[in-house]
């Protein structure tokens, strides 16, 4: 929807970590950063729903965090999630390499050689497998890392995003919070200053289908020496 931001992944990210500021920080984009204007959240009972205790939705959902990361809350950046990757994307632009699929990997010197399709090679000092667990058993295995293989009984259970969108006037009880939990569904309601000027909230329903194994594995993504 024209005017709106609408996440296909996470909405955010917790403020408690570092990491994500510090890089929007050598980015120069730390100004985008926004942070969290309500808090609390409400379980879905299936007729109504019951503010609950803080922390109580992250054990309800099986998220790891600590109190201490609970009371931070959420940070997101003004223009959604994908600044940072189009800014990181900008910084990089003379060393990334797209399409190229890793036909093997080994180990050169202190760094790395990553062969790809075609007969070419990339050395890098550090290489990132941003692949499934059992496409990275099977590089792993090759380089002699001890139990690579057992990484191909890894299970995945895919996941499915779906954006509701409502009128403001449609929504006749307040939503005022972080989301709401119930099941297998979360929602930001209004926890982010909204992007345009008439309100609507937006309602990601995540189901949950039955584990399944990927049929085919994915490319590694090679890292270039910088």
């Amino acid at each position: 929807m024209d005017g709106f931001i609408v996440e296909g992944g996470p909405d955010g990210f917790l403020a408690g970590e570092p990491e994500l500021p510090a890089l929007a920080n050598e980015l120069g984009i730390d100004d985008r950063l926004v942070g969290q204007l309500s808090r609390g959240t409400s379980l879905w009972t299936g007729t109504n729903l019951v503010r609950i205790e803080e922390g109580r939705a992250a054990a309800l959902l099986g998220i790891d965090a600590s109190t201490n990361e609970v009371t931070a809350g959420f940070r997101t950046f003004a223009g959604g999630m994908q600044e940072p990757v189009t800014a990181l994307s900008q910084r990089l632009a003379g060393v990334l390499r797209f399409a190229q699929g890793v036909a093997g990997l080994t180990r050169a010197g202190r760094g790395w050689r990553v062969a790809v399709t075609g007969g070419s090679a990339h050395d890098a000092d550090a290489v990132v497998l941003a692949l499934p667990a059992y496409a990275a058993g099977r590089l792993l295995e090759t380089i002699g890392v001890t139990h690579a293989r057992s990484l191909a009984q890894v299970v995945y259970v895919p996941s499915i995003t779906v954006s509701l969108a409502y009128r403001a006037d449609q929504i006749t009880g307040p939503l005022n919070g972080a989301g709401f939990v119930v099941a297998a569904c979360c929602a930001p309601t209004k926890r982010y200053a909204p992007t345009s000027p008439c309100l609507h909230l937006f309602v990601p329903e995540i189901p949950r289908p039955r584990p399944r194994r990927p049929r085919s594995p994915a490319c590694l993504p090679a890292t270039n020496r910088r």
